[in-house]
């Protein structure tokens, strides 16, 4: 009981420390023009987009799939500093309800450890100033109904999560893991009907704005190969669709990555529908979702700070199932699992230095492409480590982790 009673104390304090981050950004001295901060960089952009003529993706380039430009339509008020303050109350009301799936999925130490992990994102809180909250929420909330047994839930939420930010499509062969064909079909029947629809709304041309995100050419600089490329040809990188590149991207290049990174993500679901007993767990709901989408971000041209968030719940479900006993760590499997948690810390502590960096790290500055690469690298043990996990096998471990 006293344990229980300390780790809701720290969920709440937690809680209440994430809200202080959002009133902090509510009450910050913004300037007319908030691009002048990059805590409110993609806020004119998010205007723009809310505010122009015609119909999106048919009359003009959108970056972001509907379920994401509905929440911007709703979200986007009459001027910069009343939508920094909206959208960051909209997104931290998005976090509560990912914290209360996960609670519903892993239980009280789950959320403690998303809070935890997430803790160093409040030392700038941009994550509450972008739209990424909800394809992370919808991400919980589907992988939280398969453990629950739901699957014609979870297969929808995952519809949802697609059409919010498309990357939790790698959590998709989940369902074909554990044989759950009328889920799957209601969720190819579901993302087939969608698609038609948004291509009857906005044209082919609007899925291929969200995907080349509106055509942009170069290599985002927090990217693997922006930073790589940073790192041996330096150069200085240019403002285009709204983030800083550098280089060329080219289609050869970009379908070489993106295979590479197909490649990865079917080996990390094949290794996990190997393991099944005790240890199958953690498996399924954490490393494989954690490792999936790692390899995703290292396979993608764009890797904006606020991404690595789409790393933290999966880690903190990985805190959920494992014990940190003495026993349970001089296993394999219990050393793989708390690396990937420490990495996964990290890498989110990495990315706050980046962000803060960012002007520096468009100068190639060496610190800063330096920070950019470390951060990158812990990202690619990410995947290694939990490549290795999944082939490691199972484990049983000397305590079971219940749902609190």
């Amino acid at each position: 009981m006293t344990r229980v009673r300390s780790v809701t104390a720290a969920v709440v304090v937690l809680i209440v420390l994430h809200v202080v981050a959002v009133i902090a950004v509510d009450l910050h001295d913004r300037p007319s023009d908030v691009r002048s901060s990059g805590l409110y960089y993609d806020v004119p952009r998010y205007m723009e987009i809310v505010h122009a003529s015609g119909r999106p993706y048919r009359d003009f380039a959108v970056e972001y799939p509907p379920l994401t430009l509905a929440e911007l339509e709703l979200i986007v008020g009459p001027s910069q500093p009343s939508t920094a303050a909206r959208l960051a109350w909209a997104q931290l009301g998005l976090e509560l309800v990912m914290l209360a799936g996960l609670a519903w999925g892993w239980g009280r130490r789950a959320v403690l450890g998303y809070l935890v992990l997430s803790l160093p994102l409040l030392v700038n809180p941009f994550v509450f100033t972008r739209s990424d909250m909800l394809a992370v929420t919808l991400a919980v909330l589907g992988v939280a109904a398969l453990r629950r047994a739901r699957a014609g839930t979870g297969a929808v939420a995952l519809v949802l999560g697609f059409f919010a930010k498309s990357w939790p499509v790698v959590l998709v062969p989940r369902l074909a893991l554990e044989r759950r064909w009328r889920a799957l079909a209601a969720w190819a029947t579901l993302t087939g009907i969608g698609l038609a629809a948004w291509v009857a709304w906005g044209g082919l041309g609007g899925v291929g704005d969200v995907v080349t995100f509106r055509g942009a050419r170069g290599w985002q600089v927090e990217s693997l190969p922006g930073g790589l490329l940073q790192l041996v040809a330096g150069g200085t990188a240019r403002i285009q669709r709204g983030t800083y590149r550098i280089g060329v991207a080219s289609l050869w290049a970009r379908t070489g990555l993106a295979g590479a990174g197909v490649v990865v993500v079917a080996l990390i679901w094949l290794l996990a529908d190997r393991r099944s007993g005790p240890g199958s767990r953690v498996l399924r709901d954490g490393v494989a979702p954690l490792a999936a989408v790692a390899a995703l971000l290292l396979a993608s041209p764009l890797f904006s700070s606020q991404f690595v968030l789409w790393l933290v719940p999966w880690a903190a479900i990985i805190v959920a199932e494992m014990r940190v006993t003495r026993p349970a760590l001089r296993t394999l499997a219990g050393r793989l699992e708390a690396a990937l948690v420490g990495l996964v810390g990290a890498a989110t502590v990495g990315t706050v230095v980046v962000f803060w960096r960012i002007s520096a790290l468009a100068q190639s500055r060496p610190l800063a492409v330096l920070a950019l690469n470390g951060r990158n690298a812990l990202v690619i043990a990410v995947v290694v480590v939990g490549l290795w996990r999944l082939a490691a096998g199972d484990t049983v471990r000397p305590e079971r982790a219940a749902v609190a």
